[in-house]
């Protein structure tokens, strides 16, 4: 990894995997056989893109709605049953805001984020080894007009599609990295 990349922050935006269609009500929506399996495949792109990171510091942000937490709760056994050190996953913020927020909130909940983790490090005077990446795990439509807000390129999340945007220290705009599956 070269030194500017040591610098940004990697955002991984990441819809549900796939629900079923009847609940007793939508936040009550469980991931279906093929959601799970959506998701465990995008963990194990997690977890390689991890790897590929200068000291990974995560945080995650979770709708509070059933689907999601599940959705987090596969990638997250899938991290930890790859021996990832625990000290990668460095906070998980389970957020009823989240749930179908607009895009405009999102960029205020990950700019906030951002901010804690950039402090966090200069505090702890580690920011020049670590990478800091923030997981936000929500839902549609809000999702995909935060990917066009932030990179400027349209798309309507498919289920359990995660989305890598970077972004250098220095605010600069969000560059899209990968599309995902």
């Amino acid at each position: 990894m070269d030194q500017q990349e040591q610098y940004s922050t990697q955002l991984l935006v990441m819809r549900h995997g796939e629900a079923q269609v009847y609940a007793q009500n939508d936040h009550q929506r469980a991931l279906t056989d093929r959601g799970q399996q959506e998701v465990l495949e995008n963990a194990k792109n997690l977890a390689n893109l991890l790897a590929s990171l200068t000291r990974p510091s995560l945080k995650v942000l979770v709708s509070d709605a059933l689907r999601t937490k599940e959705t987090w709760s596969i990638i997250d056994e899938y991290l930890r049953a790859q021996t990832l050190s625990l000290h990668q996953i460095d906070s998980v913020n389970e957020q009823s805001s989240l749930y179908l927020a607009p895009s405009s909130f999102l960029q205020k909940v990950i700019s906030d984020t951002q901010m804690d983790s950039y402090e966090q490090m200069q505090n702890q005077k580690v920011y020049l080894d670590q990478t800091p990446v923030i997981l936000l795990i929500a839902h549609n439509p809000g999702l995909s007009d935060l990917i066009y807000d932030l990179a400027g390129h349209w798309m309507s999340l498919k289920t359990a599609q995660m989305i890598h945007l970077e972004q250098k220290i220095s605010f600069e705009p969000w560059k899209l990295r990968s599309l995902g599956s």
